[in-house]
């Protein structure tokens, strides 16, 4: 079996980065022969240690949380798993609902007007930005996973949020939250990591995944920027290849300590709870 493994393992190993190479083309276009042979190196050794974890992952999802972690743990290297431990639950803003109003904060500071969530129209707005800091969150868990801090502002968080609220208001996307949302809810580690990767790949052709990715690199060196960028594009291909496996099992490891999130996805439950007092 090991011999067979090897030559399918390569298969999807060259597949990966053909359209990962694809995906990250742009941002080589300024870089020197040497740049661009170290970031292939770079996306080439990805692929190869997420085919590899995924081969040795079978049945992963039948395990309980704490089995799960325990074998998750040992197939990782120290590093990779203390940049997941780390790297878990950076927060976008904090909603807080009564029965009449919104509101939200970052820190100890207003972040948005509150919303008196005394319409329809009312708790629909206030629903848009909860999913707006979900979907964010949701891209940095993954992030996180992949082994890649974000740090960010006040001013460069306003700047995602302004992007992608367009895109998040439609009612395609809004239902692949509400989708998210019910399948995180019911879920254990594995469901909701699975939950967050679905999402991902639901919302892919929307556009607004390397949105909020390129913002938040924005501020990084050059080459950071373009290095981190060839990662995720590798690691998101490799795990759209192999059904997320590999990247699903990160996630979990972290997923139980995003407490944010979580509270986010409780606010989604209540506002809908609200709007259908509303609509009786």
């Amino acid at each position: 079996m090991e011999k067979m493994a090897a030559p399918i393992q390569s298969t999807i190993v060259d597949g990966v980065l053909k359209i990962a190479l694809e995906i990250v083309e742009p941002s080589l276009k300024e870089c020197s022969s040497a740049e661009r042979r170290e970031i292939e190196e770079l996306m080439r050794n990805c692929a190869l240690k997420e085919a590899s974890l995924t081969s040795r992952l079978a049945d992963i999802s039948k395990l309980s949380d704490a089995e799960l972690r325990g074998n998750v743990r040992k197939l990782l290297s120290e590093d990779d798993y203390r940049k997941i431990s780390e790297y878990v639950d950076q927060e976008t803003f904090t909603m807080d609902i009564t029965s009449t109003a919104a509101t939200f904060q970052r820190g100890n500071r207003k972040f948005l007007e509150p919303i008196q969530l005394s319409s329809i129209e009312a708790i629909t707005a206030a629903t848009i930005y909860q999913i707006a800091s979900i979907f964010i969150e949701s891209v940095f868990l993954v992030l996180g996973a992949i082994g890649i801090k974000v740090s960010y502002d006040e001013a460069l968080m306003r700047k995602i949020i302004e992007e992608i609220l367009p895109v998040v208001q439609q009612p395609a996307f809004r239902r692949i939250i509400d989708e998210f949302v019910e399948t995180w809810a019911a879920g254990n580690a594995w469901g909701k990591a699975k939950a967050i990767f679905n999402l991902l790949k639901d919302t892919y052709s929307f556009g607004i995944f390397w949105k909020v990715v390129k913002i938040a690199f924005s501020e990084m060196s050059w080459m950071e920027r373009i290095k981190n960028i060839a990662l995720v594009a590798t690691m998101i291909v490799a795990a759209l290849a192999t059904d997320g496996i590999a990247l699903i099992a990160k996630i979990a490891l972290s997923v139980n300590d995003a407490y944010n999130l979580a509270k986010k996805i409780i606010n989604m439950i209540r506002l809908k709870a609200l709007a259908s007092e509303f609509n009786k």
